[in-house]
């Protein structure tokens, strides 16, 4: 579960930056900081959807269990 909200405030940052960097908020545009914020915008994303998977598996395997050892 905190792994998740660690997760979730790491997106939520990389958004943030990401917003500023497009739009010239702090700084002038730089194509090649978007270009990377970008990136780890989606490799946070991917890594929040492996998470997840990896919890559901664990579950439905604990469902399993419960159903074969009659739990």
């Amino acid at each position: 579960m905190i792994a998740n909200r660690e997760t979730d405030t790491a997106i939520r940052q990389i958004e943030f930056e990401l917003e500023k960097a497009e739009h010239g908020m702090a700084l002038p545009y730089d194509p090649e900081r978007v270009g990377q914020l970008r990136h780890m915008l989606v490799e946070a994303r991917k890594r929040k959807l492996s998470l997840a998977a990896t919890k559901r598996r664990r579950g439905l395997g604990q469902a399993l269990v419960g159903i074969k050892t009659g739990d």
